[in-house]
Order: structure tokens, then C-alpha cells, then sequence
């Protein structure tokens, strides 16, 4: 956890420097204060889950508030204008499937702490959501970056502009040239 909150920090500084020499474009502008200040509030946030002392008698409470805090900023990561150069290359579909997921821990988390006994099951339903929101929303900061994500659950599809990959060999006189 400790790795992933200076992979974040880090990250932050690394999208401000990346996107702040991309000329004048107000849109790129805003796009780009929009994701400096998320990723500084989503840092701080997780930093916050990380602090959170398990035998402390308000864990609970504090880990099921810093949930709904990262659910509200994964949602408003979303909302977020996304420059086109951007959106082909699908960062919008990855925030929205980070919100989703995020969503979906924060209720799995709520729900494993309001039953009679703490929900192990739903527990670590909640927190397997909870990575796969985190791993997007890395993805995304890989992504702006200028770099290509390295996972072997990603496919990267290479556009081309002739649907064959290339030009076919000429076979008129049934030889290929």
C-alpha cells in the first residue's frame, strides 16, 4: 500500500509535467487541472485508508467514510471532459470503469461491516473491486504519461489504415510479387 501512495504522488507530478507542454489548448488545460487534482486528492485519500490503525475502536467507521471519499472522486474522475486525443485512446471508458468499480466496493464494504458479523465474503468481494478500480485508474496515469500499460491483461489493437494490415501482394498472374 505504501508503494502505491508514492506510485500516486508520484504520478501526479509526473501528469503535470507531461501534459503542461502541450501548447495552449484551453480544453488540455483544464482536462489536465482537472487530473492533477484528482490524483493529488485520490494520493491523499489513500494515504488516509493506509493510516487507518485496525485495533483503533472508529477503524471501521474511518475505512467505510474513506471509501465513500475515493467513491466520489473515482465518480467525478468520470465526469471529467476528456480531450479526444485522449478518449480514442480510451481513458474515458477507464475512469468510468474505475467509478464503477469503486462503486461497487464501497457498497460491498458498507454491506460486510453493517451485517450482524463482519461479511468476510463480501469483504473480499469489496476489496477485489476495490484493486481492480485502483489498477485503472493507474492505467490512466500510464497512460497520460505517454506510455503504453504493461499487463498481461491488456490487448493493445494497432490501428491500420487498410483492413488487411497492409497492401496485398499483386497475384494477377497467380505469383506474388
Amino acid at each position: 500500500m505504501m508503494r502505491a501512495k508514492t506510485a500516486l504522488a508520484s504520478l501526479s507530478l509526473l501528469l503535470a509535467l507531461s501534459l503542461s507542454g502541450c501548447g495552449s489548448d484551453s480544453a488540455l488545460t483544464d482536462y489536465t487541472s482537472q487530473m492533477n487534482t484528482f490524483y493529488d486528492a485520490f494520493s491523499s485519500g489513500t494515504l488516509a485508508l493506509e493510516q487507518i490503525d485496525p485495533s483503533s475502536e472508529t477503524a471501521q467507521e474511518e475505512l467505510l467514510s474513506g471509501l465513500d471519499e475515493l467513491t466520489a472522486l473515482t465518480d467525478s474522475l468520470a465526469d471529467i471532459s476528456v480531450p479526444k486525443r485522449y478518449a480514442d485512446a480510451g481513458i474515458d471508458e477507464l475512469a468510468a470503469q474505475a467509478a464503477e468499480h469503486m462503486q461497487e466496493a464501497d457498497s460491498l464494504y458498507h454491506e460486510a461491516c453493517s451485517a450482524e458479523t463482519f461479511d468476510q465474503e463480501r469483504a473480499s468481494a469489496a476489496q477485489e473491486h476495490y484493486q481492480r478500480a485502483m489498477k485503472r485508474i493507474h492505467y490512466i496515469g500510464i497512460m497520460l504519461q505517454g506510455r503504453t500499460p504493461d499487463d498481461e491483461e491488456i490487448t493493445i489493437i494497432h490501428e491500420t489504415t487498410d483492413w488487411t494490415g497492409g497492401d496485398l501482394p499483386d497475384t494477377s498472374d497467380g505469383t506474388a510479387k
